[in-house]
């Protein structure tokens, strides 16, 4: 009864409102994966979840369309800007 439900958690069924990606490499490295319409219009998710490491699922209120367009923001090390900041005198309640 317990492997049957822990099973449940890993399903990777076929869904058509679904995108499934393999990721290869760093995957620490991955900040955030964007969707955008045809029109250039940000799409949000469902919801996302990884399985393994390497499976990483996106789930859509709709079928994705091959219109769209895929946004992956990766750190990179000319991506990191140190800024100098410090919070002096604030009064607190």
């Amino acid at each position: 009864m317990l492997l049957e439900a822990l099973e449940g958690f890993a399903y990777m069924g076929e869904d058509e409102n679904q995108l499934t990606f393999l990721l290869d490499g760093d995957v620490e490295k991955l900040v955030d994966v964007k969707f955008e319409d045809e029109n250039g219009k940000a799409i949000d998710s469902n919801g996302s979840f990884t399985s393994g490491g390497t499976l990483k699922s996106y789930m859509f209120s709709a079928p994705p369309s091959p219109k769209w367009k895929m946004t992956v923001l990766v750190e990179t090390s000319g991506a990191i800007k140190k800024i100098p900041f410090a919070l002096k005198d604030i009064e607190l309640p």
